[in-house]
């Protein structure tokens, strides 16, 4: 996770850290601010890593069966056939989804490109993985504390006189709401990476 801080519309975001604050400029790249748990760094990617890599297993072994069982199985119509593949492709649709509302990142975008492949991709793929383009669930203002706190150092209501549950908009890696901060009272919008 990542909290950044900018005032007026963000377009220059205050990076504030635990020992010293930088200013980032629009298309800089933001290092995450020291701390975090196992929940962040080089375990999560390999936990992610290796749970991306068995979802992609079980669907390649569910691909695998159905194609086995077509084979061996006797007088099926092309209706019946259909209806297989679709099954099939819709519980894989499925599970991928959930892989992807888990871990977020870089795998919404790959699943925001495949739900765009109309015609490329079976229906199912298409229609379950339609959602990532719009209706993405944003973090809960729990969640948000804990991600202030790890990366701050501070509870969130140390820092901000007041806070916006909710988000004023909401993206595949992060959210951004609306605060006041404690210090000074100036308006400013807080972005939260996941």
């Amino acid at each position: 996770s990542h909290v950044a801080i900018g005032g007026g519309g963000c377009a220059a975001t205050m990076v504030l850290r635990r020992s010293k604050e930088q200013v980032q400029k629009p298309g800089q790249i933001v290092v995450k601010a020291p701390g975090g748990s196992y929940s962040s760094g080089y375990y999560s990617l390999f936990q992610r890593s290796i749970n991306t890599l068995l979802v992609a297993r079980k669907i390649s072994n569910a691909v695998r069966r159905l194609e086995r069982d077509l084979q061996r199985g006797g007088e099926l119509n092309a209706n019946e056939v259909r209806a297989r593949w679709a099954e099939v492709h819709r519980q894989n649709a499925k599970l991928a989804h959930a892989h992807i509302l888990r871990y977020r990142g870089l795998l919404t975008k790959v699943g925001q490109t495949a739900s765009a492949r109309t015609g490329e991709l079976p229906r199912p793929w298409v229609e379950e993985l339609a959602g990532l383009q719009d209706d993405m669930p944003v973090a809960t203002l729990s969640e948000v504390k804990r991600m202030v706190r790890a990366d701050l150092g501070r509870p969130l209501d140390k820092i901000f006189r007041s806070f916006d549950e909710k988000p004023v908009a909401s993206a595949s890696i992060a959210q951004a709401h609306s605060a006041l901060l404690r210090s000074s009272g100036q308006r400013v919008c807080v972005k939260v990476q996941r």
